[in-house]
């Protein structure tokens, strides 16, 4: 196992021990407005209620509704609402939990360009050697006469497995745009593969599937699966790219290679 130092990533890491001194005056509630920074600058622009001034002298805060802003601070992004704040010279308060906010858009932001600019070609390659590695041990079973049954449908499966992968990965993925059966190429041609006849009718049923996002019996691994858990969310919204790798990782992650067929259902409900 590799150490730490030897790891590709720790070159990227350099820890550094930060040197704070919390400096924050005191206060005590109720607040009084003559004590509050720049309250009458705040309330010029943003008029408050009796209701919000009583709230915020109790608590040390407030909570209004955008309405009273006459939605001019109306934003999903936490960052586009300070930047209007300064727009309009409204006096901003910088709260701990947005630089925790900010913290995290950065992390998902270096998150989504790993994917798209490393991740993503990385998981095409090992699978690609995988699809490659599989296909000559159907081979190598469909030669010798000697290999059992069983054998030869476990190659075969470990296939469609990894066509199936390729397939989500490769551009053209979505069964309505997919493949011409008589050639069984994908793909552009950076991204290509070609769909075995051995496999392509279980290959294009569960993608059929995967993009129907519905409960159905995998015609590979011959257990129920939860097809809608295939919807991108998140980061992975943001671009077609991204789509097709969550697709492809969920895949690999959700698909269980169960030994026995009883490992499905058991025959004792209670032990299920």
């Amino acid at each position: 196992m590799n150490t730490a130092s030897q790891s590709s990533f720790y070159r990227y890491y350099s820890k550094e021990q930060p040197q704070v001194e919390a400096d924050i005056p005191a206060y005590s509630l109720p607040l009084k407005a003559s004590k509050i920074a720049n309250y009458d600058d705040f309330t010029q622009k943003i008029p408050l209620i009796n209701e919000s001034r009583n709230l915020l002298y109790k608590n040390g805060f407030v909570v209004i509704e955008n309405e009273v802003t006459k939605n001019r601070f109306n934003a999903e992004q936490v960052n586009t609402t300070y930047r209007d704040l300064k727009v309009a010279d409204v006096p901003i308060f910088i709260t701990s939990d947005s630089l925790l906010h900010l913290y995290h858009i950065q992390f998902d932001e270096t998150l989504k360009r790993a994917e798209e600019e490393e991740f993503y070609d990385e998981l095409w390659k090992l699978d690609k050697a995988l699809l490659k590695a599989s296909m000559e041990d159907y081979n190598e079973a469909k030669e010798n006469n000697s290999s059992p049954d069983e054998v030869m449908e476990a190659a075969r499966r470990n296939v469609a497995y990894f066509a199936v992968a390729l397939s989500l990965l490769e551009e053209k993925a979505d069964p309505n745009r997919i493949i011409a059966k008589s050639t069984g190429v994908t793909g552009s041609e950076e991204y290509s593969f070609e769909v075995r006849e051995y496999v392509q009718e279980d290959v294009e049923t569960e993608l059929d599937f995967i993009y129907g996002q519905r409960a159905e019996t995998s015609p590979i691994f011959k257990y129920t699966e939860d097809y809608s858990q295939y919807v991108p969310r998140g980061h992975y919204t943001s671009s077609e790219k991204l789509e097709r790798f969550f697709r492809a990782m969920m895949w690999h992650g959700r698909i269980c290679m169960l030994l026995h067929s009883d490992m499905i259902t058991a025959e004792d409900p209670e032990k299920e």
